[in-house]
Parts: C-alpha cells; sequence; structure tokens
C-alpha cells in the first residue's frame, strides 16, 4: 500500500476570488516504508535485549537442576529429565529467536570491497552440498567473465544462505536447486549493467497471497519461522543498490532473481 498525500491548493483571480484549485500530488511511499524500517529495527533490538538475559537465566537453571537430581539419582529422574528436556528446548529456540533479531537490527551499512561473485556461489555451494539432503540435488550454472562488483561478502553470503535456506525447506520430497548468474546489459546510458543470481527451486512454489507479503518482517509462511530471513535478504540487497524480484507458482517451484550493479 502505497502512502500517498493530495494537497488542495485554491488559486486566486485578480479579484481575489477562488477560481480553482491546485490538487498536489506527494508520494511518501518510501520514506514510510524506511522509517517502518528503523522503527522495526529498533523494537526488534530492544525486544531481543529484554528477552535474552532472562532466557539465559532460565536455561541455566534448568540445566543445573537436571544435573543435581541426576547426580543424587533421584526416583523417576527419567520422568523429570523428559519435563526439562522440554524446557531447555524451548528455551534454545526462543534464544535461537532473539538472535535473528539481533541480526536483522545490526545490519550496517555494506563495506563493499570489488569481488568476484562467481567465487563467492562456489564456495557457498561447497558448504551448502554438506547440508543438502540426499534428496535435493544443486545444480550451477555460472556464466564466465562476468564483471566485478562492489559488495560486502558476509552480507552477501548471509542473503543467499537465506535463500538457499528457504528453497530447502520447500521442497517437501526430491527436487533441484539451480543457482545461476549471467550478465545484463543496459542500453541506455543513465543505468549501469547487472549482474543477475537467479536461484530456482522445484518446491512447493508460494501463494500469490504471500508473495506480496513475502518481505514484511513479521512475515512467515513457515511455522515456527521469524519472519525475518527474506526481510533481512531484501535489506541487504537494497544497501547494494541492487534489485530483487520473486517469481512463484504453487506446486511448481520458486524463482528468485537478484540484480546488483557493475563497476563503472
Amino acid at each position: 500500500m502505497k502512502d500517498i498525500v493530495f494537497y488542495f491548493s485554491p488559486i486566486s483571480n485578480r479579484g481575489g476570488k477562488t477560481s480553482g484549485f491546485l490538487i498536489e500530488l506527494y508520494d511518501y511511499t518510501e520514506l514510510g516504508e524506511s522509517r517502518r524500517a528503523i522503527a522495526w529495527a529498533s523494537m526488534a533490538r530492544k525486544m531481543a535485549h529484554d528477552i535474552k538475559t532472562p532466557l539465559s537465566t532460565v536455561l541455566l537453571n534448568a540445566q543445573r537442576l537436571q544435573m543435581e537430581y541426576n547426580k543424587d539419582r533421584v526416583e523417576k529422574a527419567d520422568v523429570y529429565n523428559k519435563y526439562i528436556d522440554d524446557i531447555i528446548e524451548d528455551v534454545r529456540n526462543l534464544r535461537d529467536l532473539t538472535k535473528v533479531f539481533l541480526k536483522f537490527a545490526r545490519i550496517d551499512r555494506p563495506n563493499l570491497q570489488r569481488e568476484d561473485i562467481n567465487l563467492i556461489i562456489e564456495d557457498l555451494s561447497i558448504k551448502l552440498v554438506q547440508r543438502l539432503p540426499d534428496r535435493i540435488e544443486l545444480r550451477k550454472e555460472l556464466e564466465a567473465g562476468l564483471p566485478e562488483i562492489n559488495l560486502d561478502r558476509n552480507q552477501i553470503e548471509v542473503a543467499l544462505n537465506n535463500i538457499f535456506d528457504n528453497s530447502i525447506t520447500s521442497i517437501e520430497g526430491s527436487g533441484v536447486i539451480t543457482v545461476s548468474t549471467y550478465l545484463e546489459q543496459n542500453l541506455h546510458y543513465s543505468e549501469k549493467d547487472r549482474v543477475v543470481i537467479e536461484i530456482i527451486d522445484t518446491g512447493k512454489g508460494i501463494s500469490e497471497e504471500n508473495i506480496k507479503r513475502i518481505f514484511e518482517p513479521d512475515f512467515s509462511s513457515t511455522p515456527g519461522g521469524s519472519g525475518l530471513g527474506m526481510a533481512i535478504v531484501k535489506k541487504i540487497i537494497d544497501d547494494h543498490n541492487g534489485k530483487i524480484r520473486v517469481k512463484s507458482e504453487l506446486g511448481k517451484g520458486t524463482i528468485v532473481t537478484i540484480e546488483l550493479p557493475v563497476i563503472q
């Protein structure tokens, strides 16, 4: 939804009478999104800090309690262990969630360096293959000789890993994840050439309704998801003066396209 503001200014003739109105339209959408992003980051940082300390205390006390009654061989220790194991698991999940919030709130402006995106993807794919289930195949179609681009390697790795994680989650049976790169040349002098990264999966796809909300920081279509994965990706790509698009079809899969400007 766009933040559009209309201003009506009366137009007076020489006699001082109103002869009409001048309508001025201002689009504050980007400004509004920027303010919302800053507000959300501040809220995420405060909430994460407020939750992190008591969570750590609860986790430590639960672990100590478990050690004490196991040491004393309390009767029905197995029953107690089950309950405390559940507490420890839930606390750890909440602690991991606060880490995600802090990651989102602490994303700094990128430290740009000249990089070869193909080398970054090659390094990432080595780690990705190690955690891919056997039922999922990774394919690479990387165009050789791509020009270098200015980017923050760590941030781009975070963004790509978040997209890969979504692809892995969306593939319920056997499937394929394909990552490709190519150069998109612009004929207009006002626009830079762009290196394009496409990540395509054969997963269950995303509904049209959810696609519209995919970059919202409080939205997740995955049960238990933080809703920050694609919001983090969007912020990183925006900070690199890039563009990101998501297309999907239920039952067929999803295509995530990233465009990053070439150094000129």
